[in-house]
């Protein structure tokens, strides 16, 4: 609660008049100098009954997985604002002031529509993250003027969560946000998502199975009677189906600080984890992260991919960080991804030998330089994916 530079003004200026009124026996003065005076006084008044009386909360609209919201950089995320004026005047002159967090750029700023005694307004925002990682928004203020902008007021909001009543608000609101998913070409795969061709390998679901084609036995299952292109005719054929093999995916990231030459090399690798991994999914892998001190995590279709973007948001180097485990349980891996700072044979001796496949490396030291950083510090211009990854197949190695 305090003056502004107007209510400073008339404050000053009531004193003087009430001062001239006694210097200069000028009695009427005094009444024009008490009014003058009071009149800030008046507005301060007024502006604290405003904010006793209106009532404002927010909340953030974003699927939520585990008590966090989850967003992505880039991506616009719609924070609305709920205000009751619970006054027995309207509002009027209220500016409503959002102080976020630098990871969501500017703070947001708006002047508050008229709103009715005992009625309420919804107003909704969109913000942009610009940072991956994970943050707590909340701390808005609202800040309310005066009559004739004498003085303002400004107070804390509330944050009302998703599943909480609103007579428990919540105070902020923890935002995953995770790296922006780019498209990614998966080596194997043409551009088409499904080729039209006949193969020996049937795909069914997040797996294939591989067939042989024999001569129809009566009793045999009609779903998997077929006609192919070698068969004499009126022949039928069937479908003679071996075990399933589900396609897999395993990605390794190298957290160690010591790996990467700084800030924007690490953060260009989890673009590339999080790009490689979402790629993986749509295709139907089956996907495993092996991370240091910590436990596989394995991810299954589309509806993963807000567990995907919390793991994104959740990467971060540490100084005396140590290589992950390739657990004794994972089989071969149809595909394996490095996503590390420099090419380092300590990462491809993690996997056992049975279980070698040619591996797919992103260097992020490769493809970074220290003024990719500071280009994008001063244009503000978006993390995008490098050219060389956007084909995995290009970046293989043995």
């Amino acid at each position: 609660m305090r003056l502004t530079f107007s209510g400073w003004a008339f404050l000053v200026a009531g004193g003087g008049l009430i001062a001239a009124a006694y210097l200069a026996a000028l009695p009427g003065l005094l009444p024009v100098g008490a009014l003058v005076a009071a009149l800030p006084v008046l507005s301060l008044l007024l502006a604290g009954l405003s904010a006793r009386a209106l009532q404002v909360s927010f909340r953030v609209h974003a699927p939520e997985l585990g008590g966090q919201r989850i967003a992505e950089v880039g991506r616009p995320l719609e924070v609305e604002l709920l205000v009751v004026n619970r006054h027995l005047l309207p509002t009027q002159g209220e500016r409503l002031q959002l102080d976020l967090s630098p990871a969501f750029g500017a703070d947001v700023s708006t002047r508050l529509p008229r709103i009715a005694p005992g009625r309420s307004r919804r107003i909704s925002h969109q913000v942009t993250p610009e940072l991956r990682g994970v943050y707590q928004l909340g701390g808005g203020t609202l800040t309310i003027f005066g009559p004739f902008t004498l003085c303002r007021i400004t107070r804390r909001l509330e944050q009302t969560g998703a599943a909480r009543r609103r007579s428990q608000p919540e105070q902020t609101a923890e935002v995953a946000v995770s790296a922006a998913v780019s498209p990614m070409h998966l080596p194997g795969h043409t551009s088409s998502s499904h080729a039209l061709e006949e193969s020996s390998r049937l795909s069914v679901g997040n797996a294939t199975r591989d067939f042989h084609a024999r001569e129809y036995v009566p009793g045999d299952d009609l779903r998997f009677v077929h006609w192919t292109t070698t068969a004499r005719m009126g022949e039928l054929m069937v479908r003679n189906e071996s075990e399933e093999h589900v396609l897999s995916a395993v990605l390794v990231a190298d957290l160690r600080a010591s790996a990467y030459h700084g800030e924007e090399a690490f953060e260009t690798m989890a673009l590339g984890l999080t790009s490689a991994a979402a790629a993986f999914l749509r295709r139907g892998y089956e996907v495993t992260v092996l991370r240091p001190r910590a436990a596989p995590v394995t991810l299954h279709g589309q509806q993963s991919m807000s567990r995907l973007r919390r793991l994104s948001a959740q990467l971060e180097w540490r100084e005396d960080e140590s290589l992950p485990r390739w657990p004794a349980s994972q089989p071969r891996p149809s595909q394996l991804v490095v996503c590390c700072g420099s090419r380092d044979q300590a990462l491809m001796d993690l996997v056992p030998r049975r279980h070698r496949v040619r591996a797919v490396v992103l260097a992020a030291n490769e493809v970074t330089t220290p003024a990719d950083s500071l280009r994008r510090a001063i244009f503000r211009m978006p993390m995008t994916l490098p050219a060389r990854w956007r084909s995995l197949q290009h970046e293989a190695a043995g």
